[in-house]
């Protein structure tokens, strides 16, 4: 071999050329991985953002339950879905990243957690946002671009179920603390919470099913001894946030229960073509109420409005009376008492006093008729409720804008739903839930839920 050859074989001149040129392209497959897999990320949380709102907003537009969904309101629901997803994403900028296409309207099955599309009583909405390929917008790369990826195809979805929660059936919900204090048997599906804890004493019984919750257990206040004196509390806690959303219906119901045509009128105002009365607080006689009628009962003249009072004006359901199949409407505090009999009928105050709505030893709320179906009572208050001795309560809904303070008498709980914006504190010393079934109270809050 010449000395040329041998000198140009020891040469490495220009080697770091091409060692160069491999490591610049794998720092920019490097560099491209870590720059386009954080933008596809956050594309997809765009995304699940996205599907999360539209799914909840179509739910919003569902049926009442055990109504069938209709064509038209199925395309109200699609078009909803769209439109909220238009909303947060510029189809301008990110193309139509939730479709007709990508909207189904079904049922959720919470125990296998399994959706099913197209069902006649739909309780869920399922939407998938995506931006895609075949859907010409699907992310496009920037380092990767170089001759290993164009783009990505990126998805998310979310469901969101309508749903009632089993206190509103059969329970306490309280804004504030829920509280019960000793020996009582709670049997399913009675539920206590407190939004902001719940509180009790010693020697109660929880049964296999029953619920006690709150947003986190540092809220539960028990006394000494309280986990061993307390039978079965520590299987039915659970952490959970729940708002008592009856409570803001209270205002609106107060308008709509004085109009006969209202449908938020129960069956037994017959069918709309009952009567409003007009009746003064002073000229108020229980016993001459009769059935099937509206009342408005002013505390003032009658024309005045019915606007909040906390006035001590009252009307008084007397030892004795029986109101059944009956709507009242009043701005006076209602107090009912030892002895009186409220069935199949509705009363609601504008009062917003401490005692707006109250109750003496020995009253009942709700037809003691062993669980049969029918006879419930319903008792809705701007202010708070109070029976401080031993009433009896069957199949009663209390809603109240205040406090819920209720002693029943032994045995004396066969149904009650209790929502309140206040305190709500029961002292029974005895049964809840003592119906298995309980009717549905008449008057439920939709309630939202992402479930996948």
């Amino acid at each position: 071999m010449g000395s040329g050859l041998r000198r140009f074989a020891r040469d490495t001149g220009g080697f770091s050329t091409p060692l160069g040129l491999i490591w610049a392209v794998l720092l920019l497959v490097i560099g491209g991985l870590a720059v386009d897999t954080t933008n596809a990320w956050r594309n997809r949380a765009m995304l699940q953002a996205v599907a999360d709102a539209a799914a909840h907003a179509a739910a919003l537009k569902l049926p009442p339950p055990a109504r069938p969904l209709t064509t038209e309101r199925r395309a109200e629901m699609v078009a909803e879905a769209v439109r909220i997803a238009e909303l947060h994403l510029d189809p301008a900028v990110y193309g139509d990243v939730v479709t007709a296409e990508n909207v189904d309207i079904g049922t959720w099955d919470h125990a296998s957690r399994s959706f099913t599309p197209d069902t006649e009583f739909p309780d869920a909405v399922r939407v998938r946002a995506l931006r895609t390929g075949a859907g010409s917008n699907a992310v496009p790369t920037l380092l990767l671009k170089l001759g290993v990826l164009d783009q990505w195809d990126v998805g998310a979805s979310a469901i969101s179920q309508k749903f009632l929660p089993r206190c509103t059936r059969d329970g306490i919900i309280s804004a504030e603390t829920a509280e019960i204090t000793s020996n009582n048997l709670l049997r399913p599906p009675f539920c206590l919470h407190g939004e902001m804890g719940v509180a009790m004493s010693s020697g109660n019984t929880f049964e296999e099913g029953v619920s006690v919750s709150m947003p986190d257990f540092s809220m539960l206040s028990l006394p000494m001894g309280g986990w061993t004196s307390n039978v079965g509390l520590s299987e039915a806690l659970s952490t959970t946030t729940m708002f008592p959303r009856m409570v803001n219906q209270v205002e609106r119901l107060f308008t709509s229960l004085q109009d006969i045509r209202s449908p938020d009128q129960p069956d037994y105002i017959a069918n709309g073509f009952g009567l409003v009365k007009n009746v003064e607080q002073r000229n108020f006689d229980a016993t001459y109420l009769g059935t099937n009628n509206v009342h408005i009962v002013a505390c003032g003249k009658i024309g005045d409005s019915l606007a909040d009072s906390s006035s001590n004006k009252m009307i008084k359901i007397e030892s004795g009376d029986v109101v059944e199949y009956t709507v009242i409407v009043t701005n006076c505090a209602v107090q009912i008492s030892s002895g009186a009999l409220i069935a199949d009928s509705i009363i609601i105050t504008s009062n917003s006093g401490s005692s707006s709505i109250s109750g003496n030893s020995g009253a009942t709320i709700g037809r003691p008729d062993g669980c049969a179906p029918g006879g419930g009572v319903v008792l809705m208050s701007m202010g708070s409720v109070s029976f401080p001795s031993t009433a009896y309560f069957h199949e009663a809904q209390i809603v109240a804008r205040g406090e819920v303070q209720i002693a029943a008498a032994p045995e004396g709980i066969t149904g009650i739903a209790i929502q309140a914006l206040g305190k709500a504190k029961m002292t029974a010393s005895g049964g809840f839930a003592l119906c298995p079934h309980p009717d549905d109270p008449p008057y439920m809050a939709d309630y939202f839920r992402i479930v996948n």
